[in-house]
């Protein structure tokens, strides 16, 4: 649609509060050549009001659905993002998540230097009021480094896992459908394309601490099951199969 070269999405689901704040986070970045498309699953208009009277003239809004399942989102909002937009890096947002103002620039210059499919960054952790309660842990051995084939998803799954919405992908090398990954294993969509986008391509992740991952109830990263840790595993294969 539009020519600028990264397209931010930002899912969003009944979270107006958090979702003014991720927006505001991506219109202070650095880097300025951003579009931002919002996908709406709500099961109200309170988001598509905000965004009418806050960002109207800032964002492209889009209605992806009311109360879809995650899993279901996903699959919509990425065959719809492939069809309709022609960016040259794309990154999947969460409306509870933000952005330091460096975290876009940064991606794309090591997009620009690295023969990589995606960057992701060093992540902080926040509480439901923003404030700061820890960082990710990660091997500084793999940072700032292209990682690929199979030791790069043994890196991105079990050493320094990446965190799928600080992710800053090369759009036309983001592998695996959603669709094709919800017909093989029925789990995480993000996870799994992540993992055949590193094997194939390769990606960096990053040592800034430029995202701020929020904790929250009712998180699969809050609650971490033997459930959860199944659907990584047939990611996992269903990537590498």
């Amino acid at each position: 649609m539009n020519s600028s070269k990264v397209l931010v999405v930002i899912t969003t689901y009944n979270r107006i509060y958090y979702l003014e704040q991720a927006i505001q986070s991506v219109l202070s970045q650095s880097y300025k050549d951003i579009e931002i498309l919002i996908s709406d699953n709500s099961t109200n208009e309170d988001s598509r009001e905000m965004i009418e009277k806050n960002f109207k003239d800032k964002v492209l809004y889009h209605r992806s659905g009311y109360g879809l399942s995650p899993l279901d989102h996903g699959m919509y909002i990425e065959k719809f993002v492939q069809k309709e937009f022609n960016h040259e890096f794309l990154t999947f947002f969460h409306d509870d998540d933000l952005m330091a103002t460096s975290h876009i620039e940064t991606a794309v210059q090591l997009l620009n230097k690295n023969s990589v499919a995606a960057v992701s960054a060093s992540s902080i952790t926040i509480d439901i009021d923003g404030a700061i309660i820890g960082k990710k842990s990660y091997l500084k051995m793999f940072l700032d480094k292209r990682i690929f084939g199979y030791w790069g998803v043994l890196s991105v799954c079990w050493l320094n896992p990446m965190i799928c919405p600080s992710i800053v992908y090369r759009k036309n090398q983001r592998n695996l459908s959603a669709e094709d990954f919800s017909e093989t294993s029925l789990g995480y969509h993000d996870y799994s394309s992540n993992i055949f986008t590193i094997y194939k391509y390769g990606a960096i992740i990053s040592s800034k601490e430029t995202f701020y991952y929020r904790e929250h109830d009712g998180q699969d990263s809050a609650s971490f099951s033997n459930e959860h840790f199944e659907l990584h595993i047939k990611a996992r294969n269903a990537a590498l199969q």
